[in-house]
């Protein structure tokens, strides 16, 4: 999406990126626009995952609008033009004033992580049942993976169980849980691309996207029928075990 497009307070956008292309860059600088649009701070909430972005997200907001209200006009023109701001002269006034507002806001920009920002509500408005907000993800990773093992020891005979045991076989137990974090880590990646859909709907698609082979597929019994002889290999095995690398020249043992 053009980002002039993204910075528009009155757009609803969705902005999916890689690390590093500035997306802190846009979000902050939305916000600025939002400031200039007239949204009150009360009004305006950016959540993310961690304390460093939430702290690196309030600081260079505070930053930029000092810079809007301390710097020459050409400066502010020019930086306003940067996020897209049309009617500079318009708004330059307004520009100049967004940092004593900032200062004085009661309540003040939220700008938090998702652990925060629950524990400001429950805080607000508290709520029955022993309500308990959990911060450390690895103990809960650590729960939800005993829990998981135990109910694949209850349904021995499941599919899942069946499934499980050929990930241990096939990869190892410490592999086969790496395997399945990374997924945990990507499932609303996954959950978007599938939505609608069964599972095997996606690993079929998924599999000719990326030319992955078919898992029965022998790649020594293919060696062969393509023309190659044992001795290629052997000679190709040993030049593995020579110059390859750690994981190659372990490959070469085995082959």
């Amino acid at each position: 999406m053009d980002s002039t497009k993204a910075l528009d307070p009155k757009r609803s956008v969705v902005v999916e990126a890689c690390a590093g292309s500035g997306k802190t860059w846009l979000l902050v600088s939305r916000i600025i626009r939002l400031l200039l649009d007239g949204a009150k701070s009360s009004e305006i909430l950016a959540i993310t995952f961690t304390r460093k972005a939430a702290q690196e997200m309030q600081t260079r907001l505070r930053d930029w609008l000092y810079e809007l209200a301390s710097e020459d006009e050409s400066h502010v023109r020019d930086f306003l033009h940067q996020r897209g701001v049309q009617d500079v002269d318009d708004v330059l006034p307004k520009a100049r004033l967004l940092y004593q507002q900032f200062l004085l806001a009661e309540p003040a920009i939220t700008i938090s992580t998702f652990h925060g920002w629950f524990m400001q509500i429950l805080q607000r408005a508290p709520m029955n049942g022993g309500f308990q907000l959990v911060e450390k993800t690895s103990d809960l990773m650590r729960e939800a993976w005993e829990t998981f093992l135990d109910g694949l020891h209850e349904d021995r005979e499941g599919e899942t169980s069946e499934s499980m045991m050929y990930l241990f076989e096939k990869f190892g137990i410490s592999n086969a849980r790496k395997l399945l974090q990374g997924f945990v880590d990507k499932r609303a990646e996954w959950w978007a691309y599938s939505r609608g859909r069964d599972a095997s709907w996606a690993c079929e698609e998924l599999q000719k996207e990326f030319a992955v082979p078919d898992p029965e597929f022998d790649p020594l019994a293919d060696w062969g029928m393509c023309g190659n002889s044992e001795e290629r290999l052997f000679a190709f095995t040993i030049q593995m075990a020579l110059n390859g690398t750690d994981v190659q020249k372990g490959n070469a043992s085995v082959i």
